[in-house]
């Protein structure tokens, strides 16, 4: 019997994609202010949080924290940072622009999560300049 659980098992995660990697990311805040970051595999050309996104963390001033779940490594993996607090995310019902001041919209490769060692900072580093962001990383570090 237990063959056959084992065997069930390994058949089940096989089935899983080969070129998808669950990892856990880490969630830098360089500012004086409380972040929230979020992650979404939808491609939103808008300053737009949509109902896709998960995973939020609230990252403290000066501080790192970690992403509440894995998150899926595909092709691109979209990550908003927000400057607010988890409690005016979870009162609201519209979450936009207008209401929350949206620092960055990252649209991240895996190979640009690899390069950066699963790290997502705020604000960003040199090594993430040539990366999509948006705004970008030249009107990012002017603003600092």
């Amino acid at each position: 019997m237990s063959s056959l659980i084992v065997l069930l098992a390994c058949s089940f995660y096989s089935c899983k994609k080969t070129d998808e990697i669950e990892h856990y990311m880490m969630y830098k805040n360089d500012i004086n202010d409380t972040i929230v970051v979020f992650s979404s595999f939808a491609r939103d050309t808008t300053f737009k949080i949509s109902s896709y996104a998960y995973g939020c963390a609230e990252i403290f001033p000066n501080s790192t924290g970690m992403s509440p779940y894995p998150v899926a490594l595909v092709d691109n993996v979209t990550f908003y940072v927000i400057k607010n607090s988890l409690q005016n995310y979870w009162l609201s019902t519209n979450i936009e622009k207008e209401q929350f001041d949206v620092l960055v919209r990252y649209e991240l490769s895996k190979e640009d999560i690899m390069s950066i060692n699963y790290t997502i900072p705020y604000p960003p580093t040199s090594a993430m300049k040539n990366m999509r962001m948006c705004p970008s990383y030249e009107e990012i570090t002017k603003q600092q």
